[in-house]
């Protein structure tokens, strides 16, 4: 095939592979005026967001300051304001308190309702056997090719981070 800008000759698989990751002539690298590599056009598109995240922010305070001179200079507004304020606290504290109630319901279903005990012993005895077992295969696998090698990022208590405790 012959490149569009330039009239090199190269082969039709080493251009589609080249263009992959440049758009220029594999040759010469001139360029076409209208060719935009991918990488191009999402640094683009990124450039773009970013200008229209920070337009938004400025919008945002613009109007939040006036709003607040709104606010300020009108006591009916305030009046109203002042007035979702105090809503808005009493919804918190309802949530609060149905959220604290919801918890003190589930402890209770969880200490006295008899199916859920039935569960719970259920999940007892399968987490004991699951136990048994486990621990049987530990020692016939330690009995056999020896012990698991220490863990060393444990015994100093370092994290993925490299931090120390």
């Amino acid at each position: 095939m012959h490149m569009p800008m330039c009239g090199h000759k190269i082969h039709t698989i080493c251009a589609l592979s080249a263009a992959q990751y440049d758009v220029r002539c594999p040759v010469c690298r001139s360029q076409h005026p209208d060719c935009v590599s991918i990488r191009d056009r999402e640094n683009n598109l990124l450039m773009q967001y970013q200008d229209l995240t920070d337009l938004q922010d400025v919008l945002q305070r613009r109007y939040r300051r006036r709003r607040n001179v709104a606010v300020r200079n009108s006591p009916k507004l305030q009046k109203i304001r002042d007035r979702v304020k105090e809503i808005k606290h009493t919804f918190a504290q309802s949530e609060r308190d149905l959220d604290r109630e919801w918890m003190r319901f589930q402890r209770n279903a969880w200490k006295n309702d008899p199916l859920i005990g039935k569960f719970r012993e259920a999940r007892r005895k399968q987490q004991r056997k699951l136990s048994v077992l486990n621990r049987t295969l530990e020692k016939r696998l330690e009995d056999r090719i020896g012990c698991p090698p220490v863990d060393f990022m444990s015994i100093f208590n370092i994290d993925l981070a490299g931090d120390t405790d």
